[in-house]
């Protein structure tokens, strides 16, 4: 039988919750500041003059 916490499941505590709340919400913002600036038309029309980029 298992004892305990199994190894490998995050469970925050204290400051843990409040800095994993912050890595979140920093992600969620650079996708959105980086959706923003795809529709961007100086962005699109870059893209269509230099060609893909990988």
């Amino acid at each position: 039988m298992l004892a305990g916490p199994l190894p490998g499941i995050y469970d925050p505590v204290g400051l843990g919750k409040l800095l994993f709340a912050s890595f979140a919400a920093t992600a969620e913002t650079e996708r959105e500041l980086g959706a923003q600036l795809a529709r961007s038309p100086e962005v699109r029309l870059r893209a269509a003059v230099t060609g893909p980029t990988i």
